[in-house]
């Protein structure tokens, strides 16, 4: 039996995924790309898109398709656009954390992990705020 894979940095696989598709629009803000885009650059099927370009839609981030082009577009241009909104469009708002366990059961002050966990949720927090999705596009040319 194979190791469970994990990483330190939990983010959703809809939220992952929500992310790279608002990079693949981001691409050409100005253009609208069918379904069948995303389907074929993700090696994702349409009933897994689907609800995520909702709740992208729901947060004001994309434009669903109004006739039968099925063709989705950014609603906000890329400049204004960062990572932490759609984070937050998608799995909730990012709440400050300095312990693992229910903040009733601990205060973080006294943590196993010292200081560690806090200063991480910082840090992940300050990037998703700060990147826009403008820069990644600047990122991945």
């Amino acid at each position: 039996m194979s190791p469970k894979l994990t990483t330190a940095l939990r983010i959703s696989e809809d939220c992952g995924l929500a992310l790279h598709m608002m990079v693949l629009l981001a691409q050409d803000p100005e253009r609208e790309l069918p379904l069948s885009t995303f389907e074929e650059v993700f090696e994702i099927g349409a009933e897994r898109l689907l609800p995520v370009f909702e709740k992208l839609a729901a947060g004001g981030l994309v434009r669903l398709p109004t006739d039968v082009s099925n063709k989705y577009a950014l609603a906000k241009h890329p400049e204004i656009v960062t990572l932490l909104d759609v984070y937050e469009v998608v799995d909730g708002i990012l709440i400050e954390t300095r312990c693992l366990l229910n903040p009733a059961r601990c205060d973080g002050k006294t943590c196993m992990l010292g200081m560690m966990l806090g200063a991480l949720n910082d840090q992940v927090r300050d990037y998703l705020a700060e990147t826009t999705l403008a820069a990644v596009k600047r990122m991945s040319l």
